[in-house]
């Protein structure tokens, strides 16, 4: 029972941190990259696209969690009424990637150890899950009519913009890993 109650408070306090990197790399992109908005939602480079990526692959669930819940607050941070939209747009910004890591794992075109991971099945997830993103906002968007939305003009500076930041942040990552172990 106590084993239990450890994990689920465990995997709470990462839910919880990945909503904080979360919201707090969505409002730096806004800031520091504001020129770059296609329309509201969709940008050239967003970089927390990066972000979802990372805490998918290293936290799994508590990481998606984090990512449901960090979508909410910024939108709700950003005056949108809680509406089927904003569910619906939480929902997809945390459960696609992770969907998707686990659809490639059972096909088996993804290593379920990230030791095992190499750039052929990291790139390939990052291109499905910058397309498969992109989509599953675009329609659920256009399905609530929560955003004014031109799915097929909008939709590739989002696969675009997913793509590059994802691409970013996990260069950075990989350049910051190497460092680290060159010092050790």
């Amino acid at each position: 029972m106590a084993r239990t109650s450890h994990a689920c408070l465990d995997n709470g306090l990462l839910a919880g941190l990945s909503m904080g990197l979360f919201v707090a790399m969505f409002e730096l992109n806004a800031w520091a990259l504001t020129s770059l908005e296609h329309t509201p939602g969709v940008n050239w480079i967003f970089l927390p696209a990066g972000l979802r990526v990372f805490l998918v692959l290293i936290l799994g669930a508590p990481g998606a969690l984090g990512l449901v819940l960090g979508t909410w607050a910024i939108d709700l941070l950003h005056g949108a009424p809680w509406t089927t939209g904003l569910f619906l747009n939480g929902l997809v910004s945390g459960l696609t990637p992770w969907l998707l890591r686990l659809g490639l794992e059972r096909l088996r075109l993804f290593p379920q150890d990230l030791r095992d991971l190499h750039w052929p099945a990291l790139s390939r997830y990052v291109l499905l899950y910058a397309l498969l993103n992109a989509l599953s906002h675009q329609t659920a968007w256009l399905l609530t009519g929560w955003r004014a939305s031109l799915v097929w003009v909008d939709i590739w500076p989002m696969v675009v913009g997913d793509l590059a930041g994802a691409l970013i942040v996990i260069g950075l990552w990989r350049l910051l890993l190497q460092r680290r172990t060159a010092m050790l």
